[in-house]
């Protein structure tokens, strides 16, 4: 799926501070993650678009990768628990 940079920054902002105030609970993997994405996203021009997409790696493991411009910017393993 692709977004602006914006839409994703948002989303994960929100993210963040839902973490951060306990509203939502987030594994410590998955907060270092949105952690990393926020600090990447904010970095670039919100107009360009940012592809999310779903992968798997040999050994089957699932995962969620963030590409702008054609360069990774960011992947998380989902666990095997969330895959769908």
């Amino acid at each position: 799926m692709s977004q602006s940079v914006r839409h994703y920054l948002d989303i994960y902002k929100q993210r963040q501070q839902m973490a951060a105030s306990g509203v939502a609970k987030a594994s410590v993997e998955a907060r270092a993650f949105i952690d990393l994405l926020v600090t990447r996203l904010s970095e670039l021009e919100p107009s360009l678009s940012c592809e999310l997409s779903k992968t798997r790696d040999s050994d089957g493991s699932a995962w969620f990768v963030f590409v702008v411009e054609g360069r990774e910017l960011a992947r998380y393993r989902i666990p095997k628990e969330f895959d769908i």
